[in-house]
C-alpha cells in the first residue's frame, strides 16, 4: 500500500503498475481505508491498479472520531431521515460545495489518463454519487462504473454533462431494506444512464446499505470482462 496525493487529494494507491485502474470513492462518514481491502478479492490476479482517495471535508462521528465526506449532509437530519423511513431525494440538490470537489476529483482522473489506457470508476453511497457524474463526464480511457447503494444527485447536471451514446458499461446495486438512500431513487439513476445510451446490470439484493458478497462476486466478473475486452 502506498499514499500520495493526485490534485490534491491524499490517496491510498495499491498495484499502480498495470495498465488499467480503478477509481474507487468512499461514502460520507468513512475515509480512504474503508474500501482499500476490497481490491485483494476483486482483483485477486492483480490486474488493476487502484486508486482510493480521500474526501477533502472532515465528520466529526463523536467520541474524538472523525471521517471524511465529499459535501455536507447534517447528520441531524439525516438521523431523522432514516428514523421516518423516508429517505432524502437527492435529485434536485446541487449540495454545498459539490461542484468544486468534482471538479477536484475530475482533475485526479485526469492525471490518471497519461499513465492508464482503461480506467473503471466507482464508488459506494455518497462517493458512488460523485463517481456517477465523474464517469457521466469522463471520455476514454473510460471503460466502466461501479455505482454501490447509490441515488441520483444534482439530476439537471449529470443530463448536461453524460457523454451521450457512449456505450458505458456499469454494474449498480442496491439493497432492498436500504434505509439512507432508497432504492426507488436508486432505479432513478439507473434509468437516466441507461436512457443514454450506457449498458448496465441492475442488482438488487436483500440488505441495507451495504456491500454484501453476491456484489463483491459480480463486480470481480465485471472488471475481469473489462480486462478481457
Amino acid at each position: 500500500m502506498k499514499k500520495t496525493t493526485l490534485n490534491g487529494l491524499d490517496c491510498i494507491v495499491e498495484n499502480e503498475q498495470s495498465s488499467g485502474v480503478v477509481v474507487l470513492i468512499h461514502g460520507f462518514g468513512a475515509d480512504f481505508r474503508d474500501l482499500a481491502p476490497l481490491h485483494s478479492y476483486l482483483d485477486p490476479n492483480g490486474e488493476w491498479a487502484w486508486v482510493f482517495p480521500n474526501g477533502p471535508l472532515s465528520i466529526p462521528l463523536g467520541m474524538g472520531m472523525e471521517g471524511r465526506a465529499w459535501f455536507p449532509i447534517p447528520m441531524e437530519e439525516l438521523q431523522r431521515e432514516i428514523a421516518s423511513g423516508i429517505p432524502r431525494d437527492y435529485a434536485p440538490l446541487t449540495p454545498n460545495g459539490f461542484p468544486q470537489v468534482l471538479a477536484q476529483l475530475e482533475g485526479l482522473i485526469f492525471e490518471l489518463t497519461d499513465q492508464y489506457d482503461k480506467i473503471v470508476i466507482g464508488g459506494f453511497s455518497q462517493g458512488a454519487m460523485m463517481a456517477s457524474h465523474l464517469a457521466a463526464s469522463c471520455g476514454p480511457p473510460l471503460c466502466g462504473a461501479l455505482l454501490y447503494s447509490t441515488v441520483l444527485l444534482d439530476q439537471e447536471r449529470l443530463q448536461k454533462t453524460i457523454v451521450k451514446e457512449t456505450a458505458i458499461p456499469f454494474l449498480q446495486s442496491h439493497g432492498i431494506q436500504d434505509p439512507v438512500l432508497s432504492i426507488q431513487n436508486g432505479r432513478k439513476l439507473f434509468s437516466l444512464l441507461q436512457e443514454n445510451g450506457w449498458q448496465g446490470e441492475w442488482f438488487e439484493f436483500r440488505g441495507g446499505h451495504e456491500i454484501p458478497m453476491t456484489v463483491l462476486q459480480k463486480s470481480q466478473k465485471f472488471l475481469s470482462h473489462l480486462v478481457a475486452t
